[in-house]
Protein backbone atom coordinates (compact mmCIF):
# COMPACT_ATOMS: atom_id res chain seq x y z
CA UNK A 1 0.00 0.00 0.00
CA UNK A 2 1.33 3.08 -0.65
CA UNK A 3 -0.99 6.79 0.18
CA UNK A 4 -1.52 8.35 -3.25
CA UNK A 5 -2.88 11.92 -2.76
CA UNK A 6 -6.83 10.55 -2.62
CA UNK A 7 -5.99 7.82 -0.45
CA UNK A 8 -4.39 4.66 -0.65
CA UNK A 9 -3.50 3.28 -3.46
CA UNK A 10 -3.21 -0.84 -3.12
CA UNK A 11 -0.55 -2.68 -5.40
CA UNK A 12 -1.65 -5.84 -4.71
CA UNK A 13 -0.06 -7.88 -2.09
CA UNK A 14 -0.75 -9.49 1.60
CA UNK A 15 -0.17 -6.88 3.42
CA UNK A 16 -2.00 -4.51 1.45
CA UNK A 17 -4.93 -6.26 1.74
CA UNK A 18 -4.51 -6.43 5.52
CA UNK A 19 -3.90 -2.33 5.14
CA UNK A 20 -7.04 -2.13 3.05
CA UNK A 21 -8.95 -4.09 6.02
CA UNK A 22 -7.68 -2.31 8.36
CA UNK A 23 -8.40 0.99 6.32
CA UNK A 24 -11.87 0.21 5.69
CA UNK A 25 -12.72 -0.97 9.54
CA UNK A 26 -11.23 3.46 10.36
CA UNK A 27 -13.38 4.24 7.67
CA UNK A 28 -16.72 2.80 8.79
CA UNK A 29 -15.71 4.05 12.37
CA UNK A 30 -15.25 7.66 11.21
CA UNK A 31 -17.84 7.98 8.70
CA UNK A 32 -21.10 6.57 7.43
CA UNK A 33 -20.99 2.88 5.63
CA UNK A 34 -22.72 4.40 2.52
CA UNK A 35 -18.89 6.26 1.82
CA UNK A 36 -17.63 2.56 2.16
CA UNK A 37 -19.99 0.76 0.36
CA UNK A 38 -19.87 3.70 -2.94
CA UNK A 39 -16.34 5.39 -2.20
CA UNK A 40 -13.03 5.05 -2.99
CA UNK A 41 -12.34 2.49 -0.44
CA UNK A 42 -14.45 -0.35 -2.38
CA UNK A 43 -13.34 0.65 -5.97
CA UNK A 44 -9.49 0.40 -4.59
CA UNK A 45 -10.68 -2.78 -3.29
CA UNK A 46 -11.89 -4.02 -6.55
CA UNK A 47 -9.29 -2.74 -8.50
CA UNK A 48 -6.63 -4.36 -6.53
CA UNK A 49 -8.63 -7.64 -6.48
CA UNK A 50 -8.90 -7.88 -10.47
CA UNK A 51 -5.54 -5.94 -10.96
CA UNK A 52 -3.37 -7.77 -8.82
CA UNK A 53 -4.85 -11.79 -10.23
CA UNK A 54 -5.74 -12.30 -6.94
CA UNK A 55 -9.08 -14.37 -7.89
CA UNK A 56 -6.73 -16.82 -9.92
CA UNK A 57 -4.50 -17.70 -7.07
CA UNK A 58 -7.98 -18.77 -4.88
CA UNK A 59 -8.21 -22.22 -4.63
CA UNK A 60 -10.62 -24.70 -2.74
CA UNK A 61 -8.66 -28.17 -1.31
CA UNK A 62 -5.92 -27.19 -3.91
CA UNK A 63 -8.18 -26.85 -6.73
CA UNK A 64 -8.49 -22.99 -8.45
CA UNK A 65 -11.96 -21.85 -7.71
CA UNK A 66 -12.06 -18.21 -10.03
CA UNK A 67 -14.63 -17.25 -7.15
CA UNK A 68 -14.55 -14.05 -4.87
CA UNK A 69 -14.28 -15.31 -1.63
CA UNK A 70 -16.76 -12.77 -0.72
CA UNK A 71 -19.18 -14.62 -2.90
CA UNK A 72 -18.30 -18.10 -1.22
CA UNK A 73 -19.20 -16.49 1.98
CA UNK A 74 -22.64 -15.37 0.80
CA UNK A 75 -23.16 -18.36 -1.18
CA UNK A 76 -23.15 -20.83 1.98
CA UNK A 77 -25.38 -18.51 3.69
CA UNK A 78 -27.93 -18.81 1.17
CA UNK A 79 -27.36 -22.70 0.43
CA UNK A 80 -27.53 -23.26 4.51
CA UNK A 81 -30.86 -21.50 4.61
CA UNK A 82 -32.48 -22.04 1.04
CA UNK A 83 -31.35 -26.03 1.13
CA UNK A 84 -31.56 -26.77 -2.62
CA UNK A 85 -31.94 -29.68 -3.69
CA UNK A 86 -29.22 -28.79 -6.48
CA UNK A 87 -26.56 -26.55 -7.54
CA UNK A 88 -26.28 -25.82 -10.96
CA UNK A 89 -22.80 -24.18 -11.98
CA UNK A 90 -22.58 -22.87 -15.14
CA UNK A 91 -18.88 -22.38 -15.52
CA UNK A 92 -16.79 -25.06 -13.54
CA UNK A 93 -13.71 -24.12 -14.98
CA UNK A 94 -11.41 -26.17 -12.76
CA UNK A 95 -13.92 -27.70 -10.61
CA UNK A 96 -12.65 -25.82 -7.14
CA UNK A 97 -15.91 -24.17 -6.77
CA UNK A 98 -17.88 -26.96 -7.82
CA UNK A 99 -15.91 -29.18 -5.37
CA UNK A 100 -16.66 -26.11 -2.52
CA UNK A 101 -20.47 -26.27 -3.32
CA UNK A 102 -20.17 -30.27 -2.96
CA UNK A 103 -18.15 -29.66 0.65
CA UNK A 104 -21.32 -27.61 1.56
CA UNK A 105 -23.84 -29.71 0.72
CA UNK A 106 -21.82 -32.35 2.71
CA UNK A 107 -22.32 -30.74 5.76
CA UNK A 108 -25.83 -30.07 5.18
CA UNK A 109 -26.31 -34.28 4.73
CA UNK A 110 -27.80 -33.78 1.32
CA UNK A 111 -28.02 -31.87 -2.57
CA UNK A 112 -26.19 -32.43 -5.68
CA UNK A 113 -23.76 -29.90 -7.79
CA UNK A 114 -23.86 -29.95 -11.60
CA UNK A 115 -20.82 -28.52 -12.92
CA UNK A 116 -21.37 -26.69 -16.77
CA UNK A 117 -18.11 -26.61 -18.25
CA UNK A 118 -17.68 -26.25 -22.14
CA UNK A 119 -14.07 -27.95 -21.89
CA UNK A 120 -14.35 -30.95 -19.13
CA UNK A 121 -11.42 -31.90 -19.72
CA UNK A 122 -9.81 -29.20 -17.55
CA UNK A 123 -11.91 -30.31 -14.72
CA UNK A 124 -9.27 -31.09 -12.16
CA UNK A 125 -10.05 -35.03 -10.57
CA UNK A 126 -10.54 -33.81 -7.13
CA UNK A 127 -14.38 -32.33 -7.77
CA UNK A 128 -14.70 -35.38 -10.77
CA UNK A 129 -13.86 -38.07 -7.66
CA UNK A 130 -16.61 -36.29 -5.37
CA UNK A 131 -19.93 -38.22 -5.47
CA UNK A 132 -21.82 -35.21 -5.30
CA UNK A 133 -21.05 -33.74 -8.28
CA UNK A 134 -22.00 -34.65 -12.13
CA UNK A 135 -20.28 -32.70 -14.98
CA UNK A 136 -21.79 -31.96 -17.95
CA UNK A 137 -19.91 -30.96 -20.96
CA UNK A 138 -21.52 -28.44 -22.81
CA UNK A 139 -21.53 -25.06 -23.06
CA UNK A 140 -23.92 -22.84 -20.69
CA UNK A 141 -26.18 -21.88 -23.27
CA UNK A 142 -26.40 -25.09 -25.27
CA UNK A 143 -30.55 -25.98 -25.61
CA UNK A 144 -30.68 -29.81 -25.13
CA UNK A 145 -28.59 -29.17 -22.12
CA UNK A 146 -31.06 -26.58 -20.74
CA UNK A 147 -34.47 -28.73 -21.90
CA UNK A 148 -32.54 -31.72 -19.93
CA UNK A 149 -32.07 -30.02 -17.05
CA UNK A 150 -35.31 -28.37 -16.95
CA UNK A 151 -36.79 -32.29 -17.64
CA UNK A 152 -34.88 -33.22 -15.00
CA UNK A 153 -35.75 -30.51 -12.46
CA UNK A 154 -39.87 -30.68 -12.83
CA UNK A 155 -40.35 -33.46 -10.44
CA UNK A 156 -38.30 -31.75 -7.70
CA UNK A 157 -40.20 -28.77 -6.11
CA UNK A 158 -36.81 -28.34 -4.13
CA UNK A 159 -35.02 -25.21 -4.54
CA UNK A 160 -32.44 -25.19 -6.96
CA UNK A 161 -29.35 -22.60 -6.44
CA UNK A 162 -27.98 -21.43 -9.71
CA UNK A 163 -24.62 -19.92 -10.78
CA UNK A 164 -24.55 -17.86 -13.80
CA UNK A 165 -20.25 -17.53 -14.33
CA UNK A 166 -19.14 -19.15 -17.85
CA UNK A 167 -18.04 -17.31 -21.15
CA UNK A 168 -18.18 -13.54 -19.90
CA UNK A 169 -18.72 -12.60 -23.36
CA UNK A 170 -22.20 -9.75 -23.87
CA UNK A 171 -23.67 -12.43 -26.55
CA UNK A 172 -23.26 -15.22 -23.82
CA UNK A 173 -24.57 -13.81 -20.92
CA UNK A 174 -27.54 -12.22 -22.34
CA UNK A 175 -28.43 -15.88 -24.00
CA UNK A 176 -28.18 -17.08 -20.35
Amino acid sequence: VRKASGGPEFVGSLGGLRRLASHAVAAVRGRAMSVLVGGRVAEDYHRWYYESGVQFRITWEGVPTLKSVQDLWSYQEIIWDLRPSVVLEFGAHRGGSALWFARVLDALGSGRVIAVEADPSRIDERARAHPRIEIEGRRSTDPDLIARLAERRADDDAASFVILDSDHAFANVLAE
